[in-house]
């Protein structure tokens, strides 16, 4: 133990803890030496009646009265304990100081950012493939290993009270991950969300009244998603690379082209997902990985004949057996250029192409586009689409012929 320094005693209401009458409690918190304690203090009081800069209840009724004057004869206690230590010259500490005033049973422990990280990805873990997908985990893990860093260096500290949080602390974090990470602007973003997510999920758990950067903007960057056009499909579907791994990637690509499928429901695609109505029709019924949500794609015929080839090896489990997503990137690189194709093959530009050349651009409704792609709103899908030249110059002449 210690002699504390400028010991703060403050009171303070927890809304999110409400009484059946509508009654919340009322805390005190002590702080000294970057240590924090909350007590409470067995005292009630209506969240309006509360004024929070006087840290005391308002009314001159009874019950207002004898409550403020409990809170007065407190804070005066724990001013007399802290100059007699400091007389004595005796180290103590906070806990010290609500050993001498409360029952020992009254204290309780003020989350901390870190400590709500952990729980908050405990959870998430828990819920993967339920309401999570495995990446979205991993990015809430990057996101904590971010904010440990970043305490670290600026604030010297390995942990911070909610209560202490604020915008000024979303703004250096901010530029902290711009100057010290490889994240851009929006994967910066991402990680601002993340964060006011964890604090919002913090509010439900009854550890912070409010979300102190909730006012803090986030600012996406708005970027074009390319996609390959009729005219790039045709050259992709013709070339033969040299490389029998290339020829391998060109035929999954060329499967999301014709499926709209995201990496993840590729590699995790088996026979079982391939049903057939009694139309003769081909569909791929599967939960999406992401998020759980019901993806039904008709196949086409171009997609049906790989699936043809594929049949000739195995007609049961997984359908592709496929490499990592950033491999399979690297082989689509790799691809483009062996073929002489200059735009940047993804797994990405593969949906894109798959939502706006594929099927809206050839008069595909975007709620349909919409529950192919497994989107749950239609912006999202809003996003994946673009209305190309050719579509517009269709679209108006079909006008011309009634003008």
């Amino acid at each position: 133990m210690y002699l504390l320094k400028n010991v703060g005693v403050h009171f303070f209401i927890r809304t999110t803890r409400k009484a059946t009458n509508g009654t919340v409690p009322i805390y005190l918190r002590l702080i000294g030496d970057n240590q924090r304690l909350v007590i409470s203090t067995n005292r009630k009081a209506l969240p309006k009646k509360w004024n929070d800069k006087h840290e005391k209840v308002i009314g001159t009724d009874e019950l207002s009265v004898a409550t403020n004057q409990y809170l007065e004869l407190i804070k005066a206690r724990v001013y007399e304990i802290i100059n007699l230590y400091a007389i004595q010259k005796k180290a103590y500490t906070l806990y010290t100081i609500k050993d001498l005033i409360f029952e020992k049973d009254n204290c309780i422990e003020e989350m901390t950012l870190m400590k709500a990280i952990q729980h908050h990805n405990k959870e998430v873990k828990s819920l993967v493939k339920v309401k999570f997908c495995y990446k979205t985990y991993q990015s809430y893990l990057t996101t904590e290993g971010f904010l440990k860093r970043f305490l670290k260096e600026v604030y010297k500290r390995n942990d911070i009270f909610l209560e202490e949080i604020d915008v000024t602390f979303a703004k250096k974090f901010e530029n902290w991950i711009l100057l010290n990470t490889k994240s851009k602007n929006n994967g910066m973003a991402k990680h601002i969300q993340r964060l006011k997510k964890i604090i919002n999920w913090s509010i439900k758990e009854g550890w912070i009244d409010s979300n102190p950067i909730q006012s803090f903007r986030i600012n996406f960057h708005k970027h074009e998603r390319g996609f390959l056009t009729n005219h790039e499909i045709a050259s992709l579907e013709k070339a033969k690379p040299t490389h029998k791994t290339l020829i391998a990637i060109q035929e999954l690509f060329l499967f999301q082209i014709y499926t709209g499928l995201a990496f993840s429901d590729m590699v995790t695609l088996d026979w079982q997902h391939i049903l057939y109505n009694h139309e003769g029709q081909d569909w791929i019924i599967k939960p999406r990985d992401k998020t759980n949500v019901l993806t039904t794609v008709p196949l086409l015929p171009k997609a049906k004949e790989i699936l043809l080839k594929r049949k000739l090896t195995s007609q049961q489990g997984l359908i592709f057996h496929v490499y990592a997503n950033q491999p399979y990137n690297r082989y689509l690189k790799d691809l483009a250029k062996e073929i002489k194709l200059k735009k940047r093959l993804t797994s990405h530009l593969a949906r894109h192409t798959f939502a706006t050349t594929i099927t809206l651009s050839n008069g595909i409704p975007i709620e349909t586009v919409s529950k192919m792609l497994g989107h749950t709103m239609i912006s999202t899908t809003q996003i994946y689409s673009k209305v190309t030249i050719g579509k517009i110059a269709s679209d108006m002449d079909k006008l011309s012929n009634k003008f």
